[in-house]
């Protein structure tokens, strides 16, 4: 097309950048709607569970490699469970008991700054477990191939308030384990101490064995 007059060929110059610029976006949209939000690939869920065994690793003292975690509810509270999976692991074995002594003095104390820092939030039923710290006790105890926190709720409320804390446990560490209320069983090598442990066996300082009745 040939334009004689300037004016004319002004607004053809006008009309085809507006073209031009029209379609460049139109290719733009088109790439980010075939390009998901990092929140949305598959990917970013592996990327967060990476994430928070590396900060588990640093904050705990253990490689989560090497070990096995378990969250486990009871109708009087729960058990977090720590376990080496080698036998022969003396480094991970003492390292989980110092983990679960720590963990449990923190606990008592209403300092969750640790499971905060693992999973860069806070974790539910926390706020609840701070409010009614009196209720609750945990008791850190050895196991075969590593250690356990016992945890008692005297209330209807505190024990709700546990069990949110370790269903998200459960779920942000995939464990695996059931998220419905089991009874404890005996001790064992995988298997949550008595329901009511004797003092004797816990890890405090000041723990005495308890004399048997005459």
């Amino acid at each position: 097309m040939k334009l004689s007059v300037p004016g004319q060929q002004q607004v053809f110059r006008l009309y085809f950048a507006a073209w031009i610029t029209f379609g460049l976006i139109s290719e733009a949209g088109a790439q980010q709607s075939s390009n998901p939000s990092p929140s949305a690939v598959p990917g970013s869920d592996a990327e967060h569970a990476a994430e928070v065994d590396s900060r588990g690793d640093a904050a705990m003292g253990f490689s989560h490699a090497l070990t096995t975690h378990h969250f486990l509810l009871f109708s009087d509270g729960g058990a977090i469970a720590i376990e080496a999976d080698d036998s022969t692991d003396k480094r991970s074995i003492t390292a989980i008991r110092q983990h679960v002594k720590r963990i449990a003095g923190m606990f008592a104390r209403g300092d969750f700054s640790l499971p905060m820092f693992i999973h860069e939030t806070q974790p539910p039923g926390v706020d609840t477990m701070k409010q009614l710290r009196s209720q609750i006790t945990y008791l850190p105890e050895n196991t075969v191939h590593g250690g356990q926190v016992r945890i008692f709720a005297a209330t209807p409320v505190s024990v709700k308030a546990v069990h949110d804390f370790l269903r998200f446990q459960i779920k942000d560490h995939r464990t695996g384990d059931p998220i419905t209320i089991t009874e404890s069983r005996g001790g064992g090598p995988t298997s949550p101490a008595p329901r009511r442990p004797r003092p004797g066996d816990n890890l405090g300082h000041d723990a005495q064995p308890v004399k048997d009745r005459p």
